[in-house]
C-alpha cells in the first residue's frame, strides 16, 4: 500500500464492529489471511462488485505485490460473520493515517 501509505505512515483502524456497518467500495482495510494455521495481517482497498464478488487491491509499486485479491461470493452476504470467508477476514477499516514531515 506504499503507494497510499509511504513507508512510517501511522495508520489507525476501528473494527467494523464498532462502526455497526460492512465494508463497503473505497475502504482501506485490515484484511487478515489465514493459512497454515498462521495469520498476516495487510492493508487493502476494498472493491464490493454487483455480483457478490470482493476485491482487495494492494496500491503497491512493487509488482510482486500489485495483483487483487478476488474472493468469490459466499452467498447472499459477502460477509458472514463479520467480514470472514475461508481464506480471509477484514477485520478493520483505516480511519486515519499520519505521514512523516
Amino acid at each position: 500500500m506504499d503507494l497510499l501509505y509511504p513507508s512510517g505512515t501511522i495508520v489507525i483502524a476501528i473494527s467494523y464492529c464498532d462502526i455497526a456497518r460492512p465494508p463497503k467500495t473505497g475502504d482501506k482495510v485490515i484484511a487478515i489471511r489465514q493459512e497454515n494455521g498462521l495469520e498476516e495481517a495487510t492493508l487493502k482497498e476494498i472493491e464490493i462488485k454487483d455480483d457478490g464478488r470482493v476485491v482487495l487491491w494492494p496500491r503497491s509499486t512493487n509488482p510482486e505485490f500489485s495483483q487483487a485479491i478476488v474472493i468469490p461470493p459466499s452467498g447472499v452476504n459477502p460477509f458472514p460473520d463479520h467480514g470472514c470467508n475461508e481464506e480471509y477476514r477484514i477485520s478493520g477499516m483505516v480511519i486515519q493515517s499520519i505521514r512523516r514531515e
